[in-house]
C-alpha cells in the first residue's frame, strides 16, 4: 500500500510539475509580441497566442484549440504556405487591412511530419523596429552639419548665391541631383545642407567618397552582405551604406570613378529602390534621396566609355555646377575671416583681423585646390601665428608659397631671409596629419626640448605629452 501511495505521489507531483511548465510556457507564448500559432499535421490549431488573434481579427472568448486553421483564416497565400510543408522565410501577407509578414518553419519527428509553427508580425511593426536601429545610426554620427545660411554668409558672388537659390528649390524635391565642380569647392556642404532643407532632415545624412573604396569591398560596403557570405565576412552579415541612408539621403561623392559593374547595379538600387546583400536572395527596400558629385566630366566619360549612359541620365535629373573659388575673388575675404574665427576657437587664438596685404596675397592666388587649400592655409597661418593681426609675413612664416602676387608681395616674400634650414614645408591634409607634421618640425628645431616647442606653439605640456603618445 505504501508503494502505491509513493507511486501515486510521485505520478501527481510529475503531473503537477508538467503542468507548472505548460503554464509557464503560454504564459511566455501569450507575452510575445509576435502572433504564434502551432498547427498539427492536419493543419489543426493546438496552440495560438493573443497576439495571433489580435493580428488575425479572431474573438479573444472564441475556443478554437482543435479546429482547423481553414475555419478562421480562408487566405489562399497562407493556406498554401502552410499545405506546401516548407520552411517560409517571410511572406507578406494582407489580412483584414493589415499587412503581416508570416514566417512558418515545419516541423519532423523521426522524418515523419507532426506539424507547423506559424510566426505573425505587423509589417508597420518591422518598420518600426528598423526605424529605431536607423535612429541609432544617425546618432553615431551620420549627420549634416551644413546649412544655406552657413553657405549665404561666406559669399556675394552673384553665381554662388544663384546656385544656393537653385539647391533650395531642389530640396523640396525627391529627385535625384547632380553637383559638379572643381575638388575644394565645396560639393558636399551643398548636399548638407539641401538634406538638412528637405523633409529628410531628421534622418541620416550618408556620405561615401567613392575614391576612397576599396576595389575589393566596395560592392559589399555600398549594397551590404549576409554571413558567410565570402571569407571574413563579419558574423550576422553587415547592411551597406544605402541601408544605412534608409528614410535619409545617400550622397556620393567622386561618382565617375565608380568601376561599370558597381554601375549595374547602382542603377539598378536607383531605378528599383531595393537593394540586395551579396550572398542575399531577398530584396530589402530603401526610401532614400541620392545625391552624386564629381569634380570631372562624365559626359566625356560616357563617350569615352568609362561611364554609363543610362546611369548618366538617371544621375542628371537635377543638376548644381558650382563655380571654382578664382571666379569668386569678392568671397575670399569673407572665407578668410570665417576660417580665422573657426580656427582661433579650435586652437585657443586670439586673432582680430588680417591686414590689407594679407587679403591681397590671397585674392591675387590662383587657388587650384579651391576653398579647401585656403581653409588648409589658414589653419597652418592661424597655428603658427604669435600676434593679433595677420600679415604677408605670416604667410612667409607658414611657408606658403601664393601664385600670381602683386610685385611688392612678391618683393617682400622673396626677400625675407628664412633659412633653409628653419624651413617648415607643410603639404596641405587632414587636422591630424598637419598636427603631427608640426610637432615634429619643433621637436627638431628645438632639439627636443619640449618648454620651448610648448611655448613656441602656445600649448601646455599636457597636451604636447598626449599629441606625442599619438604620433
Amino acid at each position: 500500500m505504501r508503494e502505491i501511495l509513493s507511486r501515486a505521489s510521485l505520478i501527481r507531483y510529475a503531473e503537477e510539475r508538467q503542468q507548472r511548465h505548460e503554464n509557464q510556457l503560454r504564459t511566455f507564448i501569450n507575452e510575445m509580441p509576435d502572433g504564434v500559432i502551432y498547427l498539427n499535421e492536419n493543419n489543426v490549431i493546438t496552440l495560438i497566442n493573443s497576439t495571433a488573434k489580435k493580428l488575425l481579427d479572431i474573438n479573444y472568448e472564441q475556443d478554437i484549440i482543435g479546429k482547423p486553421v481553414s475555419n478562421f483564416i480562408n487566405n489562399s497565400d497562407f493556406i498554401k504556405i502552410i499545405r506546401s510543408k516548407n520552411q517560409e522565410t517571410g511572406k507578406e501577407i494582407e489580412f483584414f487591412g493589415n499587412k503581416i509578414l508570416v514566417r512558418s518553419t515545419p516541423i519532423f519527428f523521426k522524418e515523419s511530419y507532426i506539424g507547423t509553427v506559424v510566426i505573425f508580425q505587423k509589417s508597420s511593426y518591422i518598420s518600426y523596429l528598423d526605424h529605431n536601429v536607423r535612429r541609432q545610426n544617425l546618432k553615431k554620427g551620420m549627420l549634416a552639419n551644413t546649412t544655406f545660411e552657413d553657405l549665404r554668409n561666406t559669399t556675394v558672388s552673384l553665381r554662388m548665391n544663384e546656385c544656393i537659390d537653385k539647391a533650395i528649390q531642389y530640396a523640396d524635391t525627391e529627385s535625384t541631383i547632380l553637383i559638379t565642380g572643381e575638388s575644394g569647392t565645396g560639393k558636399e556642404m551643398f548636399a548638407q545642407s539641401i538634406h538638412n532643407t528637405s523633409g529628410r532632415r531628421n534622418h541620416p545624412f550618408v556620405a561615401i567618397n567613392c575614391a576612397a573604396l576599396s576595389q575589393n569591398l566596395i560592392e559589399s560596403e555600398l549594397f551590404g552582405y549576409e554571413d558567410g557570405a565570402f571569407t571574413g565576412a563579419k558574423a550576422g552579415g553587415k547592411p551597406g551604406y544605402f541601408e544605412l541612408a534608409h528614410n535619409g539621403t545617400l550622397f556620393l561623392d567622386e561618382l565617375g570613378l565608380l568601376p561599370l559593374n558597381v554601375q549595374v547595379q547602382l542603377l539598378r538600387v536607383l531605378q528599383e529602390r531595393q537593394v540586395l546583400r551579396i550572398g542575399g536572395i531577398k530584396m530589402i527596400p530603401i526610401n532614400i534621396r541620392v545625391i552624386a558629385a564629381t569634380n570631372s566630366d562624365l559626359l566625356s566619360a560616357v563617350e569615352s566609355g568609362t561611364f554609363r549612359h543610362d546611369l548618366y541620365y538617371r544621375i542628371n535629373v537635377l543638376n548644381i555646377s558650382i563655380p571654382p573659388l578664382r571666379e569668386r575673388n569678392d568671397d575670399i575675404p569673407l572665407l578668410v575671416r570665417h576660417y580665422i574665427s573657426l580656427y582661433n576657437a579650435q586652437f585657443n587664438k586670439s586673432i582680430s583681423s588680417c591686414s590689407k596685404d594679407f587679403i591681397s596675397a590671397f585674392q591675387n592666388h590662383n587657388w587650384k585646390g579651391n576653398v579647401r587649400e585656403l581653409m588648409n592655409y589658414i589653419m597652418r597661418i592661424v597655428i603658427l601665428c604669435d600676434g593679433n593681426v595677420l600679415t604677408a609675413e605670416d604667410i612667409v612664416k607658414s611657408e606658403i608659397h601664393l601664385s600670381c602676387q602683386s610685385k611688392k608681395d612678391a618683393s617682400d616674400i622673396n626677400t625675407a631671409n628664412v633659412p633653409d634650414k628653419n624651413r617648415l614645408d607643410l603639404v596641405p591634409g587632414t587636422l591630424q596629419e598637419m598636427e603631427k607634421d608640426i610637432i615634429e618640425w619643433y621637436m627638431k628645431k628645438y632639439d627636443g626640448n619640449r618648454a620651448k616647442v610648448c611655448n613656441a606653439l602656445n600649448i601646455s605640456r599636457t597636451t604636447l605629452w598626449n599629441k606625442l603618445k599619438e604620433m
